[in-house]
């Protein structure tokens, strides 16, 4: 199996996982009380977190596997400096704060559905829609950011290049088949669903994404609805893809520099860390400046390698 079939494979793997997770919690959702919005859904927070926290561990958990299925791929020699610690990597938001805050907020988005002169049924219906769209995200983000730690932490990989899952919106369209250095953030939206594909130095040409290809691999009717009418005929016309999209407009990397969730007395993390938020992965490499060494010790320090 190919470098793309294996990335591939993570990925829809990842995607089922996410979207069963967003099922289970909209199950969850549907027992809320429209009387009595945000106490109903309070008292049904510790199942969705349970199942959250479960599928987060899940996605993390796979980083190691992926990473090395993928050196075997590119016939380099497996080995790595520390593997992931999936239990950093789950009950955390990705920008940092408590997974139980983040889950209030469909309650938070019915209420104000309400208050807006909604009715009880749209109300329920945001709920859901925002409880759906976090979980999805929330996944994905933990997935993807154990990747990223697992990337680092073997040096034989030197970067990543971002693969789309189409179809895909007109932002992701035009980030894809671009290369990072192993310590770039990886730019989504809430419930993207693309990949990295962790590359050596000079990664073979195969498994980049262009974006003129994934536009032609839609049908006019689709172009016309990712990219607008206008938009999607200018680039049938010749015009750039990325001069046709705003790529950053709603796009980013995970929010926040530390958490305080999970810091702990036990290991080495716990030891030096007592009284003190833990950076988040993303805030790790940016400290780093570059140093890939830098980095593999505040991963450790942080406990997210072990």
């Amino acid at each position: 199996m190919g470098v793309v079939a294996r990335a591939r494979a993570h990925l829809n793997r990842r995607s089922a996982l996410a979207r069963r997770a967003a099922a289970e919690v909209a199950k969850l959702w549907a027992r809320v009380d429209r009387g009595d919005i945000a106490a109903s859904w309070q008292a049904s927070l510790p199942a969705a977190l349970t199942v959250v926290e479960s599928a987060q561990a899940i996605a993390a958990a796979s980083a190691g596997t992926y990473l090395d299925d993928l050196l075997d791929g590119y016939g380099l020699d497996e080995g790595a400096e520390g593997r992931v610690n999936v239990a950093r990597l789950s009950g955390i938001a990705s920008d940092g704060r408590g997974l139980d805050s983040l889950l209030f907020q469909p309650a938070v988005s019915a209420l104000r559905t309400i208050r807006r002169g909604g009715t009880p049924a749209q109300a329920l219906a945001s709920g859901r829609f925002a409880a759906e769209l976090i979980v999805r995200t929330q996944v994905t983000d933990a997935g993807r950011t154990a990747d990223g730690v697992a990337l680092v932490a073997r040096p034989q990989l030197a970067g990543w290049v971002r693969m789309l899952s189409l179809p895909s919106c007109a932002r992701c369209v035009v980030l894809a088949g671009k290369w990072y250095r192993w310590s770039a953030g990886f730019l989504r939206h809430p419930a993207c669903d693309c990949v990295a594909v962790p590359a050596p130095e000079g990664d073979p040409a195969d498994i980049r994404t262009d974006p003129a290809k994934a536009f032609r691999a839609l049908d006019f009717a689709e172009q016309d609805r990712v990219f607008t009418a206008a938009g999607a005929q200018a680039i049938r016309d010749g015009a750039d893809i990325s001069q046709v999209v705003n790529a950053r407009r709603g796009i980013e990397t995970p929010g926040g520099a530390t958490t305080a969730a999970g810091v702990t007395r036990a290991g080495l993390a716990g030891r030096r860390l007592q009284g003190r938020a833990r950076l988040l992965p993303e805030e790790c490499y940016r400290q780093a400046g570059g140093s890939r060494e830098r980095a593999l010790y505040l991963l450790r320090l942080h406990g997210y390698l072990l």
